[in-house]
């Protein structure tokens, strides 16, 4: 972060260097809607080392609205509002979970679980100073956010079969999983670099990179019901629950369009 505080001053002070003599800029309000890919990052990403990894997410597309206004045509505020949607699997051993009331079921030796590819959406509201360096043929914003970050959990659906053996007799009782996903809210901070492309003046070309991050603490809950069991059963419905402390990132590529007024 400090970095970025840093090339922040030193763009503000090479931009000046190049100020308009005559001091006659006048605020400008840019507004762009773009659209690009995003890649789930720390805890959330299916490459993660943590132990507690969370969804295995893996990339998707993300939409945005930006509004900026530039009272100095060196740095300014941005105000973004964006969404993100991301695919996602679980892990077969349901990522921590234990379900004791497994231990009811008569001569159990095991479980089979066969899941569906899932998916989350994010939605973030966020907003930050931003240096403006204007080059030719392009201009340079760089800008630090923060604001709310809004998360989905995934829809978990599958089935699979517990198998065991009574008196010698071997058994295999089918059963299904799911879960009722949460969302969580939190607060996210990041960066973004963009160079911005002007067009007969007022037209603009975007083409953006950012990077946000944000902690969720968050209870997942999974139910496993068992379906037409061919032997009598104690129960049929066992529930489980966990605590995630997630670290939560998404790295996003955008192209916008947009006009500057």
């Amino acid at each position: 972060m400090k970095k970025i505080v840093f090339f922040l001053a030193t763009m503000i002070a090479l931009g000046a260097q190049g100020q308009d003599s005559s001091g006659d800029y006048e605020p400008q309000h840019f507004l762009v809607l773009g659209t690009g890919w995003g890649w789930a990052q720390s805890d959330l990403a299916d490459n993660s080392n943590s132990d507690d990894r969370g969804n295995e997410a893996r990339s998707g597309y993300n939409g945005e609205l930006l509004y900026g206004y530039y009272p100095h045509q060196n740095f300014g505020v941005d105000v973004r509002v964006g969404v993100g949607y991301f695919t996602a699997e679980f892990d077969t051993n349901f990522r921590g979970l234990e379900f004791e009331d497994f231990e009811n079921i008569p001569g159990l030796e095991g479980i089979s679980i066969m899941l569906d590819e899932s998916n989350f959406q994010t939605f973030y509201f966020s907003l930050g100073p931003t240096a403006r360096l204007p080059l030719e043929p392009f201009d340079i914003h760089l800008g630090v956010q923060g604001g709310m970050l809004s998360f989905t959990e995934p829809t978990l659906q599958g089935s699979g079969f517990v198998f065991g053996e009574v008196f010698g007799f071997p058994y295999t009782v089918p059963y299904e999983t799911y879960n009722e996903p949460k969302q969580i809210t939190a607060f996210t901070y990041g960066g973004n670099l963009a160079l911005v492309f002007t067009i007969q003046d007022f037209l603009t070309v975007r083409a953006e990179t950012s990077y946000y991050l944000a902690n969720m603490n968050y209870e997942e809950s999974v139910t496993v019901k068992i379906t037409n069991p061919p032997i009598p059963l104690p129960q049929d419905t066992f529930e489980s629950s966990i605590g995630r402390n997630l670290s939560a990132g998404m790295l996003q590529f955008r192209l916008g369009v947009g006009v500057r007024l």
